[in-house]
């Protein structure tokens, strides 16, 4: 049920009136229709859970590129975004907590994670938050705002793969067994559910293009059934999301065999390294990072 969703249109005009009333028998009844032209009012929205998504009104009658155009936007991904500015109002900064993104539907997985509509109409609440000592720029003033920009093609995945004795990998053709589907799969589901990196990026005091594609591997190393050690083989540029890493790599230390939780899996006990990479896309292109910031978008 959560994953249906209706959207329906409909209308009236500014001059509609009951089609009935009471009056005295056998004396004329006189309604209060406007005279001249009308005007029509058009309300398109949509419904899931009870909960009312993006009610959008317009003058003017809807047609079907209207209709479409609303199913477009209303689906499309969208990203809260904290700014800092400096004082010539050039963007120095953005910061967004994983889970500050919207989606079509209002979630509240846990009181620090909310999805929330936000189109055509943008609307919030709670705390936003920025790592003010990640743009400190010796006296200089910096300011803060919020806006909401398009995502479309933001993208984070993970890659495991089994390590041979010799340290190379399966060959191409190879077709993971059932067991390293067992594990890996799991394995897979609970990283992607752990790692929740922010989307940030900030600019030296030289300036440069922030890089919008940040790629980090790493080797799992299993021992007795269970994560021993993690090793980074790269690391991220950007601070929030190396501090993300090592949250992550707290979380992977002890990963084991016999653990009776629920997010554990079993290893098998000829696994010894597993090989993991990490791709995250950040879609920045509307915020125009190092460039004199435009008043907010919302």
């Amino acid at each position: 049920p959560d994953s249906i969703i209706y959207m329906d249109e409909s209308g009236m005009d500014d001059n509609e009136t009951y089609e009935y009333a009471w009056g005295k028998k056998g004396e004329r009844v006189y309604d209060t229709k406007k005279e001249g032209k009308t005007k029509r009012f058009t309300m398109i929205a949509a419904l899931s859970l009870n909960m009312l998504i993006a009610p959008f009104y317009f003058e003017g009658s809807c047609d079907r590129s209207i209709f479409e155009l609303f199913l477009e936007q209303v689906r499309q991904p969208q990203r809260i975004y904290v700014r800092a500015l400096n004082e010539q109002g050039e963007l120095i900064a953005v910061f967004s907590k994983w889970f500050w993104q919207t989606g079509a539907i209002l979630h509240n997985p846990s009181p620090d994670k909310i999805l929330f509509p936000l189109w055509p109409q943008p609307f919030m609440s709670g705390v936003a938050e920025f790592p003010v000592s990640w743009v400190e720029r010796g006296e200089q003033h910096v300011t803060f705002d919020v806006v909401i920009v398009p995502i479309p093609d933001e993208k984070l995945t993970l890659v495991l793969e089994p390590i041979l004795a010799d340290g190379a990998k399966e060959k191409e053709d190879h077709l993971p067994s059932l067991e390293e589907v067992d594990v890996l799969g799991p394995l897979h589901n609970w990283i992607r559910m752990k790692w929740n990196p922010p989307i940030s990026e900030a600019l030296p005091v030289d300036g440069y293009l922030p890089a919008n594609r940040e790629i980090v591997n790493a080797l799992l190393h299993v021992q007795a059934g269970k994560i021993m050690r993690v090793q980074f083989l790269n690391a991220s540029p950007n601070p929030l999301v190396s501090r993300s890493l090592e949250e992550l790599k707290a979380d992977l230390l002890g990963y084991c065999v016999s653990c009776q939780d629920a997010e554990k899996v079993s290893f098998s006990p000829t696994l010894r390294t597993i090989r993991l990479q990490l791709t995250l896309v950040k879609d920045l292109h509307a915020l125009r990072i190092g460039s004199r910031s435009p008043s907010p978008l919302f």
